[in-house]
């Protein structure tokens, strides 16, 4: 049995590599899966043409030289490397980067060698075991038995007696008004687990019973649904109408885990990992189990186009005796540190809640170090307001507020008393205070106090309210304990919602304005290509919608022209050469006898006639999202392959920004970083061999 018997936590290489930002695999790190890809940041964008494969070398000690394909990111910053085949179990591979790699601004990137270790194979023994470990984390986090599908792909869980989880509501009237977000559980067995959405009464409007998928089922921040599924880990996003849109997951060989996923508006996304490791504990505690299975975490941001564009493990950065003195290091399983939820701070950096340590992690976004640690045994600041040792212990859903302070869950475990609770902080992450600005910690019922000891969510509500989640109840069967609260900041509670059935618990629970005539997002807008007297436009297709309300006009011109279709997309033909139009579209949902808002006013341009009148053959551009804010895509279509020049020029005709592309025959789609050019209006002129077409763009 081959065990890693070396604590080799928390490598620095900043010396040795200084022209590169960021490295993954940290140089000399240790458990790497054989299908994980390299990445590389400078914190410069990058030229796309100078990075050439004959600069890079990628070699396993096992598996011998590997042939890769080279993806630069959407953003242009991040420079990633997939090899064509796996890397070999418990080889140590090398890589090289040669001298010649250049940033937009034309400086040369010298060159660097690391190298990184891929874990041992593991025996059948050895999965079986990291498998029950697996399971036992997941019973402990959330309090369920795991199902098994039968021989036909049926569960036990999907009985037709399965009815809405029924809810007890307490209202004052003074709550906020929306839709409940939950997935219920049971603690005795499998059955009837459910993600459903409930009325502020407590009414049914959506249930689906599935034991397999549905944990933090919410409304996520690009404005669609979204859920875990168990069966395939992966997180499931769905429109309004409940139909798949995507299914996300990790990369690199990697499980993706429950516990949190985030998916913003240009469509990044952040997941997290759970990755048990065989290690010999016995040279890092006195007593540690010679086989143990010790459990880390992985953090991925995927990008659009799921590219796996950064990359932190704890492997790297947490020492595994950084665990609280309630973690037992000489089990045979250790679960050190237990994450359980990722947000973005102010600055753009990570921000981790870390059961196991008791502690919330600042992770820097661009190089992978942790900046600070708030709780837990290496806690970096001074705790106000509070006073005893673990200001919380065990905590959930750490979130920053619009108001600038920090949300959390303390699930108050080994804490006297275990009363769970809501507590929001003001930090000050120069002087390094962090101040306690609210507490709630709920009544005691029937002499109880509510102490969900694991799971549970706070969510800031629009009308300044805190709806809590208190997760996996304790002692449901000796007091009526709510499974959500919502309370003002006066510490008033104004509404409640308990399951009748007093053995179901939820994860996390929300409040959503859930709108089911969809609003069309106006990120979704797109210009699919454009020619002298025609365009081609298309907008995300929304749930419920019946049908669209699409209007254009030219931009001079008073008047809307209105078209209602049926499908998401429309080719307008008739129009003017080297002319401004513009347009916006809503949706229409007879079901509902409701219609939304139109989406902004978006614009496209006609392109211009040869000298001779003949419209210019062999290409079309389009640019969207239009307005754009960090990134705009290019659409081309061109009868023949060609090189394109795009060139972004401001209000004074000054060229601002150049890119140069090959492009082929067909439908090519080009990313443009835009973050560093101010807010404005700008030319974007397209030209080729036989071309040259301009569009206007405005950057918010």
């Amino acid at each position: 049995m081959l065990l890693i018997s070396l604590n080799v936590c928390c490598f620095s290489y900043s010396g040795a590599f200084a022209q590169f930002q960021y490295i993954s695999p940290v140089p000399n790190s240790l458990y790497h899966n054989p299908e994980t890809n390299i990445i590389l940041k400078t914190g410069s964008e990058m030229q796309q043409k100078s990075l050439l494969p004959e600069l890079v070398e990628i070699s396993g000690s096992k598996s011998g030289l590997h042939t890769f394909r080279i993806v630069l990111s959407a953003d242009s910053r991040t420079i990633l490397f997939y090899p064509n085949e796996k890397f070999m179990f418990g080889e140590t591979v090398s890589v090289t980067i040669k001298d010649g790699f250049r940033k937009k601004s034309g400086e040369i990137i010298q060159g660097t060698v690391f190298n990184f270790t891929i874990l041992p194979e593991r025996t059948p023994e050895q999965l079986a075991a990291m498998e029950r470990a697996a399971q036992n984390i997941r019973k402990e986090a959330f309090g369920e038995e795991t199902a098994v599908k039968d021989d036909d792909g049926n569960t036990g869980g999907l009985l037709p007696e399965c009815t809405f989880p029924e809810a007890e509501i307490m209202s004052t009237g003074d709550e906020y008004v929306a839709s409940v977000f939950g997935r219920n559980q049971r603690l005795s067995d499998n059955l009837c687990f459910s993600r459903h959405i409930m009325s502020n009464d407590g009414d049914s409007i959506y249930a689906f019973f599935d034991e397999f998928a549905g944990i933090d089922f919410k409304i996520n921040l690009n404005g669609y649904l979204t859920f875990w599924d168990k069966s395939d880990s992966t997180f499931v996003m769905a429109d309004s109408n409940f139909n798949l849109v995507k299914k996300y997951q990790m990369g690199n060989g990697y499980r993706t885990d429950e516990h949190e996923f985030l998916v913003y508006p240009d469509g990044t996304a952040l997941l997290m990992a759970y990755d048990a490791q065989l290690l010999d504990m016995s040279v890092i505690v006195t007593g540690g189990n010679t086989e143990a299975i010790v459990t880390g975490l992985v953090i991925q941001e995927l990008d659009i186009d799921d590219n796996v564009v950064f990359e932190w493990r704890s492997w790297d950065h947490i020492e595994i005796t950084e665990a609280v003195q309630q973690v037992c290091l000489t089990c045979v399983e250790v679960d050190y540190i237990h994450g359980n939820s990722i947000d973005i701070d102010f600055d753009n950096n990570l921000l981790v809640s870390t059961r196991h340590l008791s502690s919330i992690l600042k992770i820097d976004r661009s190089t992978g170090e942790v900046i600070w640690r708030m709780g837990g045994e290496k806690n970096d600041f001074d705790f106000v307001n509070e006073t005893g040792l673990n200001h919380f212990y065990y905590q959930h859903h750490f979130r920053l507020l619009p108001d600038g302070t920090y949300s959390l869950f303390n699930n108050a475990n080994f804490q006297i008393p275990q009363a769970s609770g809501a507590k929001i902080y003001e930090l000050d992450q120069t002087a390094m205070t962090a101040t306690l600005k609210w507490e709630y910690v709920h009544p005691t019922i029937d002499g109880f106090y509510l102490y969900g000891r694991a799971m549970g969510s706070v969510q800031l509500l629009p009308n300044g309210n805190f709806l809590i989640g208190w997760g996996l109840l304790s002692n449901t069967n000796l007091a009526p304990f709510p499974n959500a609260s919502e309370v003002d900041t006066a510490g008033n509670v104004v509404w409640e919602m308990r399951y009748v059935d007093s053995t179901l618990v939820s994860y996390r629970t929300f409040k959503f304005d859930f709108i089911r005539c969809g609003v069309i997002p106006d990120s979704s807008l797109q210009t699919i290509f454009t020619d002298a007297d025609s365009a081609k436009l298309s907008w995300g297709a929304t749930n419920n919608a019946s049908s669209y309300l699409f209007q254009y006009k030219l931009a001079t011109a008073p008047n809307w022209i209105t078209i209602e279709l049926d499908s998401n997309s429309i080719e307008l033909n008739g129009l003017i050469p080297q002319s401004v139009y513009e347009w916006r579209v809503k949706s229409i949902c007879i079901a509902f006898d409701d219609s939304t808002d139109f989406s902004e006013i978006n614009t496209f341009n006609t392109i211009g006639v040869s000298s001779e009148g003949n419209m210019l053959q062999g290409i079309s551009f389009g640019l969207y999202p239009n307005p754009a804010t960090q990134l705009v895509f290019v659409n081309t279509h061109l009868k023949k392959s060609m090189e394109l020049t795009l060139a972004i020029s401001n209000t004074l005709g000054e060229n601002v920004f150049e890119q140069h592309w090959e492009a082929t025959v067909g439908s090519n789609k080009f990313p443009v970083s835009i973050n560093q050019l101010p807010k404005g209006i700008y030319t974007v002129q397209v030209s080729g061999s036989d071309y040259l077409g301009r569009q206007q763009l405005v950057i918010q």
